[in-house]
């Protein structure tokens, strides 16, 4: 076994959560950012925003096969801010939606937990109608060009980041030994075992930061993209998984293809080879993991 600082445990690998790049033009200039007008809107106009400021990290294993094991950090409920673990990968028959409120991980602590609260009213669910109707201008509501126009357009809100920098509320998060010590006898949990308590308390940033800021990572795009959909009546599944070098999050719709709204690639997805389920889409070989969990708010 391996271990990188990074939060994630691979069998005789190093497996480090996505940078928010395509693995072929890494190096592409970042498109224009799009103005979004909820973000202007008073707060007295608002409904406020349900999230916790931290929330204690756990530890659990993810993903087992004969050729890794994949451990991460997540959220876990606590004092006012209680509910159960869900599994962002569970939808496997297309009928769920994401919950109001929820906080989720990208598996590491060198990076925030985020949070997400849609409610009516929020500020989130006033970007989430707004992307929705530019969405349906551009598209005429055509499902394919509405799958066309994500692919291309969620990097108009957010941004690649760049490899090797912070975004400033990520700065100075690290993985402290105890979190190591923790993190490390999670390796031989089965998948699925409730996580393990760390005592140790993670920021929480609200979505609408990276929205305000204008830059994201896969997580991110990946969760935005789903809840458009959601808000146009689109059956899909967000999945996350990843490659050989790096974890990733995307979404698969009914018909089977892959909308990648981070690599901008919208594609039918080879069959998966076993025993480890590989399949490629795009130029690139994926796996997905067995469950991603996220703390569901009540």
């Amino acid at each position: 076994m391996s271990q990188k600082s990074s939060g994630v445990l691979v069998g005789m690998g190093i497996f480090a959560f996505c940078l928010g790049l395509s693995p072929w033009a890494s190096a592409q200039a970042s498109p224009p950012l799009a103005r979004l007008q909820c973000l202007s809107i008073p707060s007295a106009q608002l409904q406020p925003s349900l999230l916790p400021r931290q929330i204690e990290a756990g530890v659990e294993t993810i993903h087992r096969d004969s050729e890794r094991v994949i451990t991460a950090y997540l959220p876990l409920p606590g004092g006012k801010f209680k509910g159960p673990i869900g599994d962002l990968n569970s939808n496997k028959n297309f009928k769920s939606t994401l919950p109001p409120r929820f906080v989720t991980s990208d598996g590491t602590v060198q990076r925030a937990f985020i949070g997400f609260d849609q409610r009516p009213g929020t500020r989130l669910d006033a970007c989430i109608a707004e992307v929705a109707q530019v969405v349906l201008k551009a598209t005429g509501g055509d499902r394919e060009s509405i799958f066309r126009f994500l692919e291309a357009h969620i990097q108009d809100y957010l941004r690649p980041v760049a490899e090797g920098v912070a975004l400033p509320w990520d700065r100075g998060l690290s993985e402290s030994e105890h979190l190591k010590r923790i993190f490390a006898s999670a390796a031989n949990d089965p998948v699925g075992r409730y996580p393990r308590s760390s005592g140790v308390f993670h920021p929480v940033i609200p979505f609408e930061a990276y929205l305000k800021l204008g830059y994201g990572y896969c997580v991110e795009k990946a969760i935005f993209t789903s809840m458009i959909l959601e808000r146009l009546g689109i059956a899909h599944r967000l999945v996350s998984g990843g490659t050989q070098e790096t974890g990733h999050t995307w979404i698969q719709l009914q018909d089977g293809r892959v909308l990648d709204p981070t690599w901008q690639v919208l594609d039918q997805p080879s069959e998966p080879i076993s025993p480890s389920a590989w399949f490629r889409y795009g130029t690139t070989w994926v796996f997905e993991d067995q469950i991603f969990p996220y703390l569901i708010l009540n």
